[in-house]
């Protein structure tokens, strides 16, 4: 058996939470399995402000980044190209 540690970073009203990326992590390996914006508060670059935060976080511990959901994906090879130019 294996323990894996899991992190959501988030956004929230007074209701709900409207916003989230949530991070699976495992032997140093922090995989970005999910992230989320409401239909409502989408277009606001909410998405892009929580992956920034996810990076931080993760390279605050010093572990891989690996993305499993599609955004997360298209973020990372967007922004990580535009680090190596």
């Amino acid at each position: 058996m294996e323990f894996k540690k899991k992190t959501v970073i988030y956004l929230e009203d007074q209701n709900s939470v409207y916003a989230e990326v949530e991070i699976v992590e495992n032997n140093q390996e922090f995989c970005i399995v999910r992230t989320f914006v409401d239909e409502k508060y989408r277009g606001q670059g909410l998405a892009g402000k929580l992956m920034q935060q996810a990076l931080s976080y993760i390279d605050q511990q010093g572990g891989k980044v690996v993305a499993k959901c599609s955004y997360a994906q298209t973020y990372l090879e967007k922004h990580l190209a535009k680090k190596e130019k």
